[in-house]
């Protein structure tokens, strides 16, 4: 084939096509290129945009641990054996390569094949068995991907040095760039990247400021009132807090924003979730004020005023409960923020109506601690009284735990005032119901002195004399004493006189009561009433009214009354809002109610009749009424009846007690119609055994009863036979003698001569032993000249003209028995050589008892002098003895009765009690005692009705152990009211009602005594994070100031606490310390292939978009290795 020379050749047709593919090579280039440059440029930037940074989550990838003693040893030894393999292989392999000069494709490819047979099971197993032991690879994982990618970047430093030989240093340069870059996002890959989100936030320490606002803290009063100072001028635990926060000395709230901001909550039963934010530049926010500001974007321009919380605001949040007007004087900003707390509070309250009327402090602060420990806090300061009405104690402990954790010091201000609980109350007042105008009458005052044993009380009883009026009204009326006439038959009537003792009487004891020893300490002050004892009281000289011989208390009015108060003056140490503690009134009735007296003989002696005549003469004067029981002579079998001198006569000794009847003649018959018996030698063998019983109960409830000695059946008491030993042991139990048989001294004595009575166991108080009447201008007599001006002159040998000729002889007066008089004949002796008694008392401690004993019935002789004489001795002695049954005052029971108690809370009332006789009452005694409740109400549940029927069933009471005769009953009340619980002792007969008031429950206030014990154990140890903080001058003049409240003794925790009180809590401020704190939270990683990232118009996921990229770069490698017959 030829070729025309000068004619140019068409070219290849390869060469066209090469042309087209370095074109399209180049365009693929540039898109890809611009794909990647946008991705840089916009996409990345819109990625890592602020607040989001990258991650490589392959950091946290676990690890096969294969140094680790858990892993299995098969497994070691298989890996080993793998490794081991390997490298010889590989040996072999770059041995035979090296050794060999020819290419061998299928060697290298055999090399590649037996590596993976033998390390990719090993490694399977090492990275997926889950009994192989694991760790985080961490910087492991940088190193290996580290080393797999200078692997990668060898690989192309050798394709470099290949392709150099057969492109060029430029294409070479190219490829090699391309591969770098596809292996470089390989090893991004493999490190699994991912995004999170961050917030840098920088945060400042603060200080937590909690107050009690519960009720014991609003209501209490811990100072004492003064005349200066009275009770409603004090200022509650509350006020003290507020004066504290407004003490511009102290200045404590400005002086804690000095170093922090604040936040003061408030707790009762709860923490309180609404709280003041106090800012450092004296600004101050309620909760939602603050959320809001902090809302608002332009929130720097739109502050708060830059001034401290005014006091009434103050006053506001630490008094919910007090209902109070905006202050006039307020702007309008101001009032509509006021109106701001007081709904604050009403919301509390609607909440939850209880919410002030109990506390829980654990739980509260554990609640704001749960909630604020992590947010840099310098300190918690509590203002409390420490007294829980909720809660447990798990929640100090806990509060303990979370603050030692957090390392947040707890400062606990303490308020309330450290002093010992001191009450004084009038238990009982007790004065007879009725007594006679010329009675003297007992009083009996019982107080109880809680934190007083040994202390005196200046107890007084006032007396005044009130009448209600027509219209309902009380009309205090003039105590008068009026002028005692002893009228006799045919005597002219004759106006007495009377005397004004004021409308109020002050009667003060004798000697200064003083408290006992008791729990808790009491005292029973006593008072010895008369008419002379209130004009003495009442500072009137009845010597100013020389014509009158005797005064009395007037008769009260029909509705009118004398009403006693006892007076206890407060205590200096004691918390009460009046001068003196005043009782309930105890009201008494003074009427002339005639003297009931049971003339009781074996035979109508002289002394029997003229005391009889006496009495029925005074009969007509309605003085007395009398009745007249003579018993049967021998041989007669029928019984002696009808009237004798206007006087009924009995047909037999009365055999009844305490029965009703319906005609009076059957009335006759009841031993509890008279008030004293009078017994002439009677012949006690003629009563049945059921008569003896009934009179020895008689007498025991305060009957009268005068025994006058005889001749005939006396003797039988002194030497009762057979089975009369057991039956008269009763009456020989009343008698304050023992007697003698008289027929020992009767042969030896004669009755010829009269004798004197020697009367050296008087004392001017008995009344029965004044025979003569005041006289003229000279006065009452001196004590005992009528006795002598009737004994007349004494003969040599001792005895007198007129006295007394024979006795009845005893062994002995009783003991505690009185002896009056004794008969004055030298013969006349008992074994100790005292002269024989002939005029005896029973023990005039005994309250329950007047027994008389006369030695012998010649009282008649009295006449011989002055007929006047027998009727005054008998009339006052019938008297003496018949007042105890006529004004009876319960004194064998002494109470301790409470007066005011709460709903559904334990009542436990106690009583001592005695038995007859003055010893205390057997342990095994049960006291019955019935409680009368309120009226069932129409608002009472039916348990509450059922609880109260339960109530109202009988109960005893129980003997206390290891007592001195005290008894006690405890219940429940389920109802608010009045009570009145009735204590009858069937062993004695006797009875007492009490009163009392049961109140609705309140916890706050029943109990709120500061629990210092409590608020000590809650606040921190001031050496553990308040030291640190101060400098050791500042710290030890803070210990100085420390003051920790006297606690038990037994305590043996002497490190100082961090417990102030409001004198100290000045020192506070200075505490705290002041720092910040830069922080970055941040979300949860995103894996980045997920994010959405915005491409052009529309939006796709960044895998997508990095795998097209990696595609593509992969694909231009090819691409230009295949332009370049490289590949």
């Amino acid at each position: 084939m030829s070729i025309a020379h000068g004619s140019q050749s068409p070219a290849p047709p390869w060469a066209a096509t090469r042309i087209h593919a370095v074109l399209g090579l180049l365009l693929f280039a540039l898109l890809l290129a611009g794909f990647i440059v946008y991705g840089f440029l916009v996409l990345l930037p819109e990625l890592l945009r602020d607040n989001i940074e990258l991650i490589f989550e392959r950091y946290n990838t676990l690890l096969p641990d294969v140094v680790n003693q858990a892993m299995p040893a098969w497994m070691k030894l298989w890996a080993a054996a793998a490794a081991l393999g390997a490298l010889t292989v590989s040996g072999a392999y770059i041995f035979q390569t090296a050794a060999s000069r020819r290419s061998r494709p299928g060697l290298f490819w055999a090399w590649l094949g037996v590596l993976a047979a033998l390390l990719a099971p090993p490694i399977l197993v090492l990275f997926l068995f889950p009994g192989v032991p694991k760790f985080p690879g961490g910087s492991i994982w940088w190193f290996l991907t580290a080393l797999g990618l200078t692997g990668g970047f060898f690989y192309v430093a050798w394709m470099y040095f290949r392709d150099s030989h057969g492109v060029g240093p430029l294409w070479a340069s190219l490829l090699g760039l391309l591969r770098a870059a596809v292996f470089s996002l390989l090893a991004f890959f493999f490190m699994l990247p991912a995004v999170r989100d961050y917030k840098d936030s920088f945060s400042r320490s603060k200080v937590l400021v909690l107050f009690d606002v519960s009720g014991s803290m609003a209501a209490t009063i811990d100072d004492i009132p003064t005349d200066a100072a009275p009770l409603d001028k004090l200022l509650s635990r509350q006020d003290k807090v507020l004066q504290f926060l407004a003490d511009e000395k102290a200045n404590f709230i400005k002086r804690l924003e000095e170093k922090n901001p604040i936040d003061g909550f408030r707790f009762a039963r709860g923490l309180d979730p609404e709280y003041l934010h106090f800012s450092q530049d004296n600004r101050n926010w309620t909760r939602g004020e603050y959320d809001a500001w902090l809302r608002n974007p332009n929130r720097d321009k739109e502050t708060p005023p830059a001034e401290g919380l005014p006091p009434d605001f103050w006053k506001t949040w630490l008094k919910p409960a007090v209902a109070v007007e905006a202050p006039a004087d307020l702007s309008d900003a101001q009032q509509e923020r006021f109106r701001l707390f007081l709904g604050l509070n009403d919301a509390l309250v609607k909440k939850d109506a209880d919410y002030l009327n109990n506390t829980n402090v654990g739980d509260s602060i554990l609640s704001l601690l749960d909630n604020e420990s992590k947010k840099m806090l310098q300190g918690v300061v509590i203002f409390t009284d420490g007294r829980s009405t909720e809660g447990s104690s798990t929640g100090f402990a806990q509060v303990e735990e979370h603050a030692k954790a957090a390392h947040v010091p707890i400062f606990v201000v303490g308020i309330g005032e450290e002093r010992p609980q001191v009450k004084i109350e009038i238990a009982d007042l007790r004065v007879p119901q009725q007594i006679q105008p010329d009675d003297k009458f007992p009083a009996v005052v019982e107080i109880t002195g809680e934190g007083l044993p040994e202390k005196d009380v200046n107890a007084v009883l006032e007396l005044t004399y009130s009448r209600k009026g027509k219209d309902g009204k009380e009309e205090e009326l003039p105590i008068v004493l009026m002028e005692s006439i002893d009228a006799k038959p045919g005597d002219k009537p004759t106006q007495p006189q009377t005397v004004s003792l004021g409308k109020k009487v002050l009667i003060h004891p004798t000697e200064t009561p003083k408290f006992d020893k008791g729990s808790p300490p009491r005292v029973e002050v006593s008072y010895q009433i008369d008419a002379l004892a209130l004009a003495a009281a009442a500072g009137v000289d009845l010597k100013a009214f020389p014509g009158v011989r005797k005064w009395e208390i007037a008769p009260t009015l029909p509705d009118a009354e004398l009403r006693f108060r006892a007076r206890a003056p407060k205590d200096s140490q004691e918390i009460f809002g009046f001068k003196d503690h005043v009782s309930d009134p105890a009201g008494m009735v003074v009427q002339k109610k005639p003297l009931r007296v049971l003339l009781f003989a074996s035979a109508a002696t002289h002394e029997y009749q003229f005391v009889q005549a006496m009495l029925v003469r005074d009969m007509t004067k309605q003085r007395v009424k009398v009745a007249s029981y003579l018993q049967m002579p021998p041989g007669r079998t029928e019984p002696r009846e009808g009237i004798v001198q206007d006087a009924p006569l009995l047909r037999k000794f009365p055999d009844q007690i305490d029965r009703k009847f319906s005609g009076d003649d059957d009335k006759l018959y009841d031993l509890s119609e008279y008030d004293v018996i009078v017994a002439f030698d009677p012949d006690w063998a003629q009563l049945s055994d059921e008569q003896i019983k009934l009179f020895k109960q008689w007498a025991d409830k305060g009957g009268g009863f005068i025994d006058v000695a005889g001749p005939v059946n006396t003797l039988q008491l002194a030497r009762p036979a057979g089975a009369a030993t057991d039956r008269l042991k009763p009456i020989l139990q009343l008698l304050p003698v023992t007697l003698r048989d008289i027929r020992l001294e009767e042969a030896n004595r004669d009755t010829d001569r009269a004798w004197p009575l020697d009367f050296s166991g008087a004392s001017p108080d008995m009344e029965f032993l004044k025979l003569a009447e005041e006289t003229g201008d000279k006065g009452p007599p001196p004590f005992l000249a009528d006795w002598k001006d009737f004994f007349g002159p004494i003969q040599a040998d001792g005895s007198v003209n007129r006295g007394f000729y024979n006795f009845y002889p005893v062994e002995n007066a009783k003991s505690g028995a009185q002896v009056v008089a004794r008969f004055a004949d030298a013969r006349a002796k008992l074994k100790d050589g005292s002269n024989m008694p002939y005029i005896v008392l029973s023990n005039p401690a005994d309250p329950d008892h007047r027994i008389v004993w006369i030695g012998w019935g010649e009282m008649w002789r009295l006449r011989q002098k002055n007929e006047a004489y027998l009727e005054r001795f008998w009339t006052k002695l019938s008297r003496y003895a018949g007042a105890l049954n006529q004004g009876k005052v319960v004194k064998r029971i002494t109470p301790n009765f409470g007066r005011v108690f709460t709903v559904n809370q334990p009542i436990v009332m106690e009583a001592r009690i005695d038995d007859k006789g003055g010893v205390r009452l057997n342990e095994n005694a049960k006291p019955k005692v019935v409680i009368t409740p309120p009226l069932l109400g129409p608002k009472m549940t039916e348990q509450q009705k059922l609880e109260l029927e339960n109530l109202q069933k009988e109960k005893w009471m129980s003997y206390k152990p290891k007592s001195d005769g005290w008894f006690q009953v405890k219940f429940k009340p389920p109802v608010e009211g009045d009570y009145t619980m009735e204590v009858t002792v069937n062993e004695t007969g006797d009875k007492i009602s009490h009163k009392f008031t049961v109140k609705p429950s309140n916890p706050e206030l029943d109990n709120v005594r500061p629990d210092f014990a409590r608020m000590v154990e809650m606040s921190s140890y001031a050496d553990e994070d308040v030291q640190p903080r101060m400098s050791a001058a500042d710290y030890t003049a803070l210990l100085q100031k420390l003051q920790r409240p006297k606690l038990d003794e037994n305590q043996k925790d002497d490190r100082p606490r961090l417990y102030f009180n409001l004198k100290n809590a000045s020192e506070i401020p200075q505490c705290m310390d002041k720092t910040s704190n830069q922080r970055r939270d941040y979300s949860d990683p995103r894996p980045i292939w997920n994010t959405p990232v915005r491409f052009f118009e529309g939006r796709v996921q960044l895998g997508w978009y990095a795998f097209t990229a990696l595609v593509g770069l992969m694909s231009l490698e090819w691409l230009i290795r295949k332009l370049l017959r490289l590949a």
